[in-house]
């Protein structure tokens, strides 16, 4: 965790020093879990910006910042007007708050992804929070927070001292125990430490795991002289991880993932084709079992036959009660078809290495990608050309101005059933497979008979009764249809339903 206790205060201490007296001005948010305070003082006008997304809890200050014409949202209104009358650590805690002229309170809680602002009036009571997902923010004790006990500062056993403080992050805990255990004199070093992180005169980060030090450890490679110097770069760091370096990593293993999928294919499709092949022609083999219908007999499975297309044995193992012709008779019916899967098999390896090679080739485009503005322009243009190139979810038309669906497979006529309204109508061809078909309701709605007739209409097309003249069709409120435990896809009960008598037809037709 890089906002660690001693880091926290430090924060602190800094903005007490410059930001007293200042006064709120706008208060509002920019994205999710992202808020923006700006303050004002003679003539100065500083923006502090805090972002508490899951493993990016950091702040800065900014001179300069402009707020969107869109997408902000109000928040902690009460507060704008009022002045900073003081900026306070809660005591042990990676927590701080601005206490205002009115005896407000803006609560910063820095507690990973429970991180949280949160507004208190002048009785310590919650009014408003930041991430309202988190409900146990709504009744927060900030009185609770301020009686923790700290932690007893005994160092008779300095590793056992350090392996317990919990003020310390993880990672500093194992550098800290480390050159403890190499060092001649351990508990002068682990007073040496605890001084240097309690009164800290240079601030230290590395930018390869984005972690913070107040103490100098050989692994950080970068120094500043300020709290809030570090803030600033600790916020750009995890920003450019959490917007590019994340995002951009991501999209490439789910890259790598489809080629390892379409290389599991083609290897599964070579391996039925190089079966095919070896298996030799279907109809060659037939031949040979019809051939040697005088040495079967009623006792013997297992059987070798002199193959006479090419002086081969060829090994059969007859089924249980299964008779040699019935074997031939399986095998002329599947020769018929054999030229036709290879053929198809061959086609399908085809497209996918083509597949392959286009997601290799995108990858390098993906790699190339060096900004974090070039990679959001990247993912928008993909997800146009998704929506560009995606089906519409059900086949949909329109009749005296009410949508219909019509189910595509048995597996979309379920989500059909499930994401219709319960006052919607629901038709189907009676007693043979077909689509579900489904007029979307409007309350108060009045449904002609001449939309009943179009809509069963379609159902009847999309059936087994499509070449009927006539087909009956029924109907019901989509809250008589249920979909029970246990039921193939598309399978459904229906209760209440009428049946009507109609002419299959088309979509426009």
């Amino acid at each position: 965790m890089h906002l660690t206790y001693f880091f926290v205060k430090e924060l602190c201490r800094e903005l007490k020093l410059k930001y007293v007296d200042f006064q709120i001005i706008d208060s509002f948010t920019t994205a999710a879990n992202e808020w923006m305070l700006e303050i004002y003082k003679d003539q100065q006008v500083y923006f502090l910006q805090v972002n508490l997304n899951k493993n990016f809890n950091a702040l800065r200050l900014l001179k300069d910042y402009k707020r969107p014409n869109h997408n902000t949202i109000d928040i902690f209104s009460q507060t704008i007007k009022k002045r900073i009358k003081n900026i306070i650590q809660v005591p042990f805690d990676r927590s701080f708050y601005i206490l205002l002229n009115n005896e407000s309170k803006l609560l910063f809680k820095f507690h990973g992804n429970q991180s949280n602002i949160i507004l208190l009036n002048q009785h310590d009571e919650v009014v408003e929070i930041l991430n309202k997902k988190l409900d146990k923010d709504n009744s927060i004790e900030l009185m609770e927070m301020q009686n923790q006990r700290p932690e007893e500062f005994t160092i008779q056993n300095p590793i056992e001292f350090l392996e317990n403080l919990r003020l310390l992050d993880k990672k500093s805990k194992q550098l800290a125990i480390s050159e403890l255990e190499s060092s001649l004199n351990p508990q002068d070093w682990l007073i040496n430490f605890l001084q240097t992180i309690e009164n800290p005169k240079i601030f230290y980060f590395n930018e390869n795991d984005i972690s913070v030090s107040l103490f100098p450890f050989n692994s950080y490679n970068l120094t500043y002289t300020t709290a809030l110097e570090l803030s600033s770069q600790l916020y750009f760091a995890l920003n450019y991880q959490y917007f590019f370096t994340i995002p951009k990593g991501t999209i490439i293993r789910e890259k790598e993932l489809e080629i390892k999928q379409l290389e599991k294919q083609i290897n599964s499709l070579n391996i039925k084709k190089k079966y095919l092949t070896e298996n030799g022609n279907l109809r060659e083999k037939a031949d040979v079992v019809m051939a040697n219908l005088h040495i079967f007999n009623d006792k013997e499975r297992k059987y070798n036959l002199l193959n006479f297309y090419n002086n081969s044995v060829l090994e059969i193992e007859l089924k249980r009660l299964e008779k040699p012709q019935i074997l031939a008779q399986r095998w002329y019916s599947k020769s018929k078809n054999q030229h036709k899967e290879l053929d198809h098999i061959d086609k399908n390896i085809g497209l996918k290495e083509e597949t392959l090679k286009a997601i290799q080739r995108l990858i390098v485009e993906i790699q190339g990608i060096d900004s974090p503005r070039e990679l959001s322009k990247y993912i928008k243009n993909e997800t146009v050309k998704e929506t560009q190139n995606q089906k519409p979810y059900f086949k949909t038309t329109h009749f005296q101005g009410l949508e219909i669906w019509i189910g595509r497979n048995a597996d979309n006529n379920d989500e059909l059933v499930k994401l219709g309204h319960k006052d919607d109508l629901w038709f189907h061809a009676k007693d043979v497979a077909g689509s579900h078909v489904l007029i979307r309701t409007k309350q108060n709605s009045k449904i002609s008979h001449e939309i009943i007739e179009y809509a069963a209409s379609l159902a009847a097309n999309y059936s087994k009764r499509k070449s009927d003249s006539l087909c009956p069709v029924q109907y019901t409120q989509l809250k008589y249809v249920k979909k029970r435990k246990g039921f193939r896809p598309g399978q459904v009960s229906v209760e209440m339903d009428k049946v009507i008598l109609v002419k299959p037809l088309a979509l426009g037709e």
